[in-house]
């Protein structure tokens, strides 16, 4: 919602807005209200009404919504007073004599790119130095190992902050960035203490599914993939569940050549990836359960304690970089090559425009799925993760597995906005999720 951008005083938009309700009610009841009286001697009808109709939008409406601005103007310059974090911008109509002082991380729309082809190894901003092929296929050589940790900064001044948030905006996949986007864009201590929460939650889901699809392709059987299907069934899957699932990948990883770059050396450990996701949704438990800030002072405080932990875990996520996630749109046989040509969308970075991808795979793939670009080819990721309508937004979207209904089949909730869609299509393949057999 966009403050006070219609006429200084409604925001847009206008159906989201109390006072434009409240203004265009009282001028629809009053000019019902007088038009349908009996007129006043000596003065027109159609003067009388439009008269009144003045007076109780001016006195019940327009003061009230510019009352409102000045109230919002008050609270913005007390929040640059009292607060540490600094809004982006004022209230329409306040703007500061020398500009806005908030200055927000880079956005990757506006970095110029490369393009990308899987035929060869790709080169990208800060990307780690380990890069999967795409085209190996089954059976292919195991790639170069590499540990891809990165270093962590023992402090966490402002510049490294921005810094974490930049690259995660950038090189995780869509869901994870889209929420890390959310912090940087934040106006108030409140809406960064909610991002973290949420950013920690799609971070998770984001290292769950992975972890999952490639668990069905290279485990099945797991253990961790039959606790997973059993909890699909019954009241679905918490954060809790994917944290032990991303654990017993990770120990499975080890010295396993085409485990997912990365996962293992930055998940094992007492002081690893998800202890800091822990501590997350530990806080988050207690917003659930009535313990958020009152004010933005106090959500201030919690930003400063919280926001350390959920940076070391961006960090730590950046491997994910070496396993893009692609939507594929198309799929043609070379017969001369032996090879599926495959263009798609690269599911990567905060933009909702996805960067299109021309690659070759040795296996053929489906149209509109997602899949992984694992070190052995792509890894399918239906149905944890599916790309659909959603009638809310009136716009495909991109879905996760949230749990099984008897009645109307697999409930999917919508990344970010949490809008919920069924699809029974999918139920008899994700209550054999543990005993997917490999490809």
């Amino acid at each position: 919602m966009r403050r006070n951008a219609v006429l200084l005083l409604y925001d847009a938009p206008l159906y989201r807005d109390w006072a434009f309700w409240l203004t265009a009610s009282l001028a629809v009841l009053t000019g019902w209200a007088i038009g349908t009286s009996p007129p006043s001697p000596g003065i027109p009808l159609w003067l009388d009404t439009s008269l009144a109709v003045l007076f109780f939008t001016t006195v019940g409406g327009i003061i009230p919504a510019a009352f409102r601005l000045q109230l919002r103007k008050w609270r913005w310059r007390w929040r640059q007073a009292h607060t540490g974090v600094r809004s982006k911008e004022p209230p329409r109509g306040d703007q500061p004599k020398h500009g806005p002082s908030h200055v927000e991380a880079p956005s990757p729309a506006r970095i110029d790119r490369p393009s990308v082809r899987a035929t060869g190894p790709r080169q990208e901003a800060a990307l780690p130095p380990h890069q999967p092929t795409v085209e190996s296929g089954v059976g292919a050589g195991a790639p170069e190992a590499s540990a891809n940790v990165f270093p962590l900064s023992k402090g966490n001044s402002q510049a490294e902050s921005v810094d974490a948030l930049s690259q995660a905006r950038l090189l995780l996949p869509y869901p994870a960035a889209r929420a890390a986007r959310s912090i940087s864009l934040a106006a108030n201590p409140k809406e960064q203490y909610e991002g973290i929460l949420d950013t920690g939650e799609a971070l998770t889901l984001t290292l769950g599914l992975t972890a999952a699809a490639w668990a069905r392709a290279e485990a099945p059987g797991l253990e961790a993939l039959a606790r997973l299907q059993t909890a699909y069934t019954g009241r679905g899957l918490s954060q809790g569940h994917w944290h032990d699932l991303i654990r017993e990948v990770a120990k499975l990883s080890v010295n396993n050549p085409f485990a997912l770059p990365g996962l293992a050396e930055n998940v094992r450990g007492g002081s690893g990836l998800v202890n800091d996701l822990r501590t997350i949704l530990a806080e988050r438990n207690r917003w659930a359960h009535g313990a958020r800030p009152h004010d933005n002072s106090e959500a201030a405080v919690r930003v400063a304690e919280f926001q350390p932990p959920l940076e070391r875990a961006l960090m730590r996520s950046l491997f994910l970089a070496n396993t893009p996630w692609v939507l594929v749109k198309a799929v043609s046989y070379r017969r001369t090559e032996g090879q599926f040509r495959v263009l798609g969308n690269r599911a990567m970075g905060d933009h909702p425009e996805f960067e299109r991808i021309d690659l070759d795979s040795k296996v053929p793939l489906a149209d509109d799925n997602f899949y992984a670009l694992g070190p052995r080819g792509p890894i399918d990721m239906s149905p944890l993760v599916v790309m659909r309508y959603c009638p809310t937004c009136r716009q495909p979207e991109a879905f996760y597995a949230d749990r099984t209904d008897p009645k109307q089949g697999v409930s999917l909730k919508s990344f970010g906005r949490g809008h919920v869609i069924f699809d029974p299509t999918l139920e008899q393949e994700l209550s054999t999720i543990a005993g997917a057999v490999a490809q």
